[in-house]
């Protein structure tokens, strides 16, 4: 009996040794058992950032749409387009990207939007490799409608635990400096990493900005390691392709198509990369569909009455290597960039936008990454 207990007492033990810590690193940075709903309606400024709980981010966007008011620009894309902030726009508006990574995801999200909500212009980001038939070929579950019309994910995981401790261990002098002023923070991204998403949909990416600034090594895609990886093995998005999917172009015309019968004014984009990663792909021979998009898209554009910009060469528009979060992601002054350009062009944009005034905000910027304070 008593060899019995000394074993129970040790497994009770090394339990507890195993869950508290982690549990307490996620309900104290808030990364399990919040409630969005009382946030998202909330005019209070927050930052959203889950380290382990990524799921969730569809779910915000989606609840943020249906439970504020009709926003008049809406943006819609991968995390290609996050850099569109409210301070950008003079009416009202809302960055839903991060919830596309297909062509034929944009139509259903559209579709499952109610009426009251859709709005009056259009922002779409066309990453390149939507239009790679052999990107297109793999399988995704990225976004299917249980995932963004789902509920948010409250409860930790085993995996969740475990990965906690890593956190816990490799992270412990971060964890010890935890940001906590100006606004709300949930999430072990918003609190650890000063990353996350805004109330405007837009998203923060505090940390990859503070080291990319101080020049750290250690950062993601350091001078585009990362995605001179991907290119030279053609996965993750870079795929070699030489023709254009058709089926790609077949869910745009449908989507212009759908945007036309409820008067949504579309814009679309095809996002920058970085230079050299530009140049690289082009150097390599291997993604001739690329400078085939454009051409064949914006006459397809123009049949609706609609606009569409090729922003893929940086060096068209200003911007320089020293604006770019990594290989394939613009930074806040990047994407003021394009827009002033658009705008220059006589954009639908200039209805909801003040040129002249952003043309200032982008000569104070921040820094090469930032163009606001926050």
């Amino acid at each position: 009996m008593k060899k019995y207990l000394i074993h129970t007492a040790l497994f009770l033990g090394l339990s507890l040794f195993f869950f508290i810590p982690p549990l307490s690193l996620l309900m104290v940075t808030r990364e399990i058992f919040t409630d969005l709903d009382p946030v998202i309606q909330s005019n209070e400024p927050y930052l959203i950032g889950f380290g382990m709980k990524e799921e969730n981010y569809k779910f915000l966007k989606w609840q943020s749409l249906l439970k504020q008011n009709r926003k008049e620009v809406l943006v819609l894309g991968s995390s290609r387009v996050l850099q569109f902030r409210s301070e950008m726009f003079t009416t009202s508006f809302y960055n839903a990207g991060f919830t596309i990574k297909k062509m034929r995801d944009f139509l259903p999200f559209l579709t499952h939007l109610p009426e009251e909500k859709y709005p009056k212009i259009l922002l779409i980001g066309l990453d390149q490799w939507m239009f790679n038939p052999e990107t297109n070929k793999i399988h995704s579950h990225y976004f299917q409608k249980p995932i963004w019309e789902s509920t948010v994910s409250y409860l930790p995981s085993m995996h969740n635990l475990s990965k906690s401790w890593k956190y816990l261990i490799e992270e412990r002098q971060l964890l010890l400096q935890r940001h906590h002023k100006h606004f709300t923070r949930i999430g072990i991204n918003a609190t650890v990493y000063n990353t996350g998403f805004r109330n405007d949909g837009s998203k923060y990416y505090g940390y990859q900005i503070y080291h990319l600034l101080h020049q750290n090594q250690e950062v993601y895609d350091y001078q585009f390691s990362d995605t001179f990886k991907r290119i030279d093995k053609g996965k993750m998005n870079f795929e070699y392709a030489f023709k254009l999917d058709l089926n790609a172009y077949n869910d745009l015309y449908m989507l212009l198509s759908f945007c036309q019968q409820h008067e949504i004014k579309v814009v679309g984009i095809l996002p920058p990369f970085a230079k050299v990663v530009n140049q690289k792909m082009c150097i390599s021979g291997n993604y001739q569909y690329i400078d085939k998009i454009y051409p064949q898209i914006q006459p397809l554009f123009q049949q609706f009455n609609f606009e569409c910009y090729d922003f893929k060469d940086m060096s068209n528009f200003g911007a320089t290597d020293t604006e770019v979060l990594d290989g394939f992601h613009g930074g806040e002054k990047m994407y003021l960039r394009l827009l002033i350009q658009m705008l220059q062009q006589k954009s639908i944009l200039n209805q909801v936008c003040n040129k002249n005034r952003l043309e200032k905000d982008l000569e104070n910027a921040v820094n090469p990454l930032k163009v606001y304070p926050n």
